[in-house]
């Protein structure tokens, strides 16, 4: 299989046998899920591919880890769920001697322990795929070899990939939330710094923080200007809202609704120059946080980087196609108007 095609594989081993959860999947007791749901489901949270890509990535798997229903209107995976599933397989005698595929180190353990059913990874080595991906992309991105929308595809590509409790790890959440203080009409925010293995640069593209807010208050409506982000949610609940920016006016926007919904757990919300420029969060837990990441000076000549203006979409004014005229906000306004509720 080529690149793509591995990429989507690992993707539905993920969904299908372990994490549905992470894109809304529905799965049936025999892990049967609507082929339809699937590619819908992944588009909204920034994967996609087509129909045929999928078909392919079934009929060429050289280790048949998955099954299209003979209508071809439902998809499962063929064998290691770490879900309960019941494949209807009946039971066979396992033959006189078995072959386990391990690397030489963890030969005593094995001796000592047995085999130990379990999908978990060794933390750094998550930590560093992820940062080492992100790292990637984020470099192709600043010196003109990928578009932010690749960016944002990308990135919500490789957090779907991620475990959440492995990832929550990796960053020291337990600890680090604690040290968040809560302000009564905003967000508030630490930087993080992720366990970093050997072979990245001392100084990475990308910063990374985790936010946190009380039940009620918010991340105010707000643009970016030459810089990407992601808030993936990590814990609680948050409502989340995201605008294309269509046209500039001197104290308003042009924008237009993309997304208004609950995020699922461990969903990553992306925002760039190009494609969902405006987004709002909104806790409705007692408390939520997410892991922020963001990629400033894209353009390095520019004169500017980071939030721009805060605005006023629940105040904007209704256009014939859909479109909000919103004006901007001050920061003190913003609060006010968005911050607690």
């Amino acid at each position: 299989m080529g690149d793509r095609a591995v990429q989507i594989s690992k993707f539905l081993s993920l969904v299908l046998r372990h994490q549905p959860e992470k894109i809304g999947l529905r799965l049936s007791q025999s892990g049967w899920a609507s082929v339809e749901e699937l590619i819908e489901a992944s588009r909204q949270r920034g994967i996609e591919f087509t129909l045929e890509e999928l078909q392919n990535v079934v009929a060429s798997n050289d280790k048949k880890r998955f099954s299209l229903s003979e209508d071809g209107l439902l998809i499962r995976a063929n064998q290691g769920h770490s879900i309960e599933v019941k494949l209807g397989y009946a039971p066979t005698a396992p033959p006189d001697v078995l072959y386990h595929g391990t690397a030489e180190r963890f030969l005593t353990s094995i001796k000592q322990q047995g085999l130990i059913k379990g999908i978990g990874k060794n933390i750094d080595r998550i930590t560093g795929s992820w940062l080492a991906e992100v790292e990637e992309i984020s470099r192709a991105m600043k010196s003109g070899r990928a578009k932010q929308t690749e960016w944002q595809q990308k990135i919500a590509e490789i957090f779907t990939r991620v475990e959440l409790p492995d990832f929550l790890r990796s960053v020291d959440f337990e600890r680090v939330s604690k040290k968040i203080k809560f302000p009564d009409d905003s967000e508030g925010v630490i930087p993080v710094n992720p366990s970093r293995p050997k072979g990245l640069p001392e100084e990475l593209e990308f910063s990374t923080y985790i936010y946190g807010l009380k039940k009620g208050r918010a991340i105010a409506p707000h643009c970016h200007r030459n810089m990407t982000s992601m808030h993936m949610l990590i814990g609680g609940q948050i409502h989340a809202w995201h605008f294309d920016r269509l046209a500039d006016e001197p104290k308003h926007l042009i924008i237009k609704p993309t997304l208004d919904r609950a995020l699922a757990m461990g969903e990553a919300s992306t925002t760039s120059d190009d494609r969902d420029n405006v987004h709002w969060f909104k806790a409705t837990s007692d408390v939520a946080f997410t892991f922020n990441l963001a990629v400033f000076e894209i353009d390095r000549s520019a004169t500017f980087s980071g939030r721009q203006f805060y605005l006023d979409p629940a105040g904007g004014e209704k256009l014939g196609d859909g479109s909000l005229r919103v004006r901007h906000l001050t920061s003190q306004e913003a609060r006010r108007l968005y911050g607690k509720s």
